[in-house]
């Protein structure tokens, strides 16, 4: 004779909320394991550099300036970067005085800023992308900004070698990114915004 299955129970809340917390623990290990797609790492092709590399631009973009000069100093320790974030004002003005060799700006040079320079050099601006802005009181996404790299030439003559590398740096995998522009983070950092080794 078989005997009657035996008795369970209907499970507790308590109960299911263990087992939904296993099975939950076991998928975030399942895709925690899985493996990460590696940034490729940068590797010039310039041939070593040496001299010094000015950079003057918007204190807002300290966060991708910071890994671009990490990636720059890592490939080129010979030379001395200098890094001056004190608005887009200020990197317009050392630009055209020739105290800057690249420049990155959350805006497109405008007519009377282009004006500044000579015939024939005006700095030329590669779009890197879009970056994200925040309202300095609550934190949230008010909108996305375009993000600009300006590299400064001498009439009629390319950029100096070190601008371009930056710039190659500045758009390879591992120096390109989301630009998570903070304005709140900008206003009330109190480091200083002056890089120089």
């Amino acid at each position: 004779m078989l005997a009657p299955p035996a008795y369970r129970p209907p499970p507790t809340p308590r109960r299911r909320a263990l087992i939904l917390g296993i099975q939950l623990s076991l998928a975030t290990i399942a895709v925690l394991a899985l493996p990460v797609a590696a940034v490729p790492r940068y590797r010039t092709s310039a041939p070593a550099l040496a001299g010094e590399l000015r950079i003057a631009g918007s204190r807002l973009l300290d966060g991708p300036v910071a890994r671009w000069v990490a990636i720059f100093r890592r490939e080129h320790p010979a030379v001395r970067v200098r890094v001056t974030l004190a608005g887009s004002s200020a990197a317009t003005d050392a630009m055209e005085r020739g105290r800057a060799d690249v420049a990155p700006l959350m805006h497109v040079l405008m007519p009377d800023e282009q004006a500044l320079f000579p015939s024939g050099a005006a700095p030329r601006g590669i779009a890197l992308g879009l970056g994200r802005r925040y309202r300095v009181a609550t934190g949230e996404v008010v909108g996305e900004t375009p993000i600009y790299l300006y590299l400064n030439h001498p009439p009629h003559r390319p950029a100096s070698a070190t601008a371009l590398e930056l710039a190659r740096i500045a758009t390879s995998a591992e120096g390109a990114g989301r630009v998570r522009v903070s304005l709140f983070e900008a206003l009330t950092h109190r480091a200083d915004p002056s890089i120089t080794d």
